[in-house]
């Protein structure tokens, strides 16, 4: 393996990705002293040097003597040769990696996803203001009649939360039934895309914010009706989620509702290129997109049903999309897998594929009826 990097280290140097500067500072807030770090398996120092911006002195190990000699110089960063006798290789692949540490909310064991945060609120993919403008495009609109069938779940109709809520596609919804609507995302380039509606508050949720501070915001314990996760939930840390949700709920009468989206259908030739994507981008699912693409199927639910679906068993539903050539790829490119692999080298969406989505797909200018499996778990605390 040494001789392999060693072979490679030039062509190593010039295709690997720089890593972005705010990962460093986000890890560097989490640790109270910043007097020295060791990178492990350096190589070109790509991501040595960021480490260097906030800790005063790097130690930069490598079991490549080439790779070393190809490593980026820099005045905190000490460069050591590390013989694999003493770091030894692994074949394993990600996902069978022990990591037997306490989460400090940036992943943890069995959980991977590209995204370094993880938290309560959301774990999301960071999107600028032009990803946020597509995703706001490309995303279908909610039916209203589910927003009536969950008011009829809902004796008071006064306050509801819709979490995760992106441009707020479902909290305008949601507004039509109740009186007001707290609509939070950690994305400031989402709210910003968010749909206005007077009924509706949208609400920057920070990182930093504590559980105590968002029961706070919501309206306190006890005083929600409503809570909606429009595909959301698999991105969220249910162990503090769940909680939060079980505070700020109405009891009795109040619910909460989460709902995904799975497959998407247009005609057989269509959709057998859409198996070969979402084929392609298996390798770059995070836990959280399983739970999405396995239809909810295995997402924890303990609430008692309202007769929308229980845990194990969403409710199905179809939802109705008009969509032309270009919404179809502006959808596709707007999906977090996407974003993962591009940031790992990988096109998703090659020519090839393009090609055979456009012979399929017909007249460039056509407009299709695509269709989109949906699923959805409602349910109230148990008493």
């Amino acid at each position: 393996m040494e001789g392999l990097f060693d072979k490679q280290a030039t062509i190593y140097l010039t295709t690997r990705p720089g890593y972005p500067r705010k990962w460093f500072s986000k890890l560097a807030a989490l640790s109270p002293h910043h007097y020295l770090a060791w990178d492990i398996g350096a190589g070109n120092a790509q991501a040595t040097i960021g480490v260097a911006e906030p800790y005063k002195q790097v130690n930069a190990g490598d079991t490549s003597e080439e790779q070393l000699k190809h490593s980026v110089p820099h005045a905190p960063v000490q460069y050591l040769l590390t013989p694999s006798s003493n770091l030894r290789i692994s074949e394993k692949g990600r996902g069978t990696l022990p990591f037997p540490f306490e989460s400090v909310d940036v992943g943890c064991e069995d959980f991977w996803s590209f995204s370094p945060v993880n938290t309560a609120k959301r774990q999301t993919v960071d999107l600028s203001s032009e990803e946020a403008v597509v995703y706001s495009e490309a995303r279908p609109r909610y039916p209203s009649e589910w927003f009536s069938m969950l008011a009829a779940l809902t004796p008071q109709h006064s306050v509801a939360w819709d979490v995760g809520t992106g441009n707020g596609q479902a909290a305008i919804s949601v507004a039509e039934v109740y009186e007001k609507v707290i609509a939070t995302d950690i994305s400031d380039e989402q709210l910003k895309q968010a749909i206005p509606h007077p009924q509706v508050q949208y609400v920057h949720t920070p990182l930093e914010m504590s559980d105590d501070e968002l029961v706070s915001l919501i309206g306190g314990e006890n005083s929600v009706d409503l809570i909606t996760a429009a595909t959301a939930v698999q991105w969220f840390d249910l162990d503090r989620f769940y909680p939060i949700v079980k505070r700020v709920l109405r009891k009795p009468g109040g619910i909460i509702a989460v709902w995904c989206y799975g497959s998407m259908e247009f005609s057989p030739e269509i959709d057998a290129i859409l198996r070969r994507f979402f084929d392609l981008g298996k390798p770059f699912q995070s836990q959280s997109f399983k739970i999405a693409s396995q239809c909810y199927k295995t997402l924890p639910f303990p609430f008692e049903s309202v007769g929308v679906g229980c845990e194990g068993k969403p409710m199905e539903l179809d939802m109705h999309k008009e969509m032309s050539f270009q919404g179809l790829l502006k959808f596709l490119s707007s999906l977090p897998v996407v974003h993962i692999a591009k940031e790992q080298g990988v096109d998703l969406l090659p020519e090839e594929l393009l090609k055979d989505f456009e012979r399929a797909w017909g007249e460039p200018e056509s407009v299709r009826a695509a269709t989109y499996k949906t699923y959805m778990l409602a349910g109230k605390v148990k008493l």
